[in-house]
């Protein structure tokens, strides 16, 4: 399997991973605090990005299975998320954050080579995150979510594992090329 398709199938991986890196690394206490807060900027920035794909309605260079406006084009969640992660991290931990950059240039470059969006919807994801994150990222450096970082921190990480049986693919195959009628 290409690292692509597991970028594809699988986008939340590297970023439990670092989670689980972090808590071990940082203690809980702040951990949970940034988690409670990701879940927000989740929310805001899946809210965010698929009112934009519903509201744009642009065709995918390729036939892709989603709900929700996910078989649109424009914006790339893959890219506003992962673009997004960047900017809110980097209100807590800027080293973090040079993680997270990789990662973002590494779903962008994925989500052009699988021709599963243009490169437009891909800027346009990667700009709307890093709004989306900056925001949460500011708001969240300045607040606590105090008795909800627990719960919201659960959300955090079930929230992309129950998604997948919703937004995903139902089928294994790659995406195929548009059939213009």
């Amino acid at each position: 399997m290409r690292y692509d398709n597991i970028i594809d199938r699988y986008p939340e991986i590297p970023y439990f991973l670092l989670s689980a890196y972090h808590v071990w690394d940082k203690g809980l206490d702040i951990s949970l605090k940034i988690f409670s807060f990701g879940f927000v900027f989740m929310t805001v920035g899946l809210g965010t990005g698929f009112f934009l794909k519903n509201l744009f309605k642009t065709q995918r260079p390729v036939d892709y299975d989603c709900a929700g406006g996910g078989q649109y084009d424009i914006p790339s969640i893959h890219s506003l998320m992962s673009c997004g992660a960047v900017a809110y991290i980097v209100f807590f931990e800027p080293a973090y954050a040079l993680v997270l950059s990789v990662l973002c240039i590494v779903y962008m470059r994925s989500r052009v080579s699988m021709n599963v969006h243009t490169r437009g919807a891909v800027l346009l994801g990667a700009a709307t995150g890093f709004v989306v994150g900056t925001a949460v990222g500011w708001v969240a450096s300045e607040n606590s979510l105090g008795p909800l970082e627990a719960p919201f921190t659960i959300m955090f990480f079930l929230i992309p594992l129950a998604a997948k049986n919703f937004l995903m693919p139902k089928s294994s195959s790659e995406p195929q090329l548009a059939v213009e009628d």
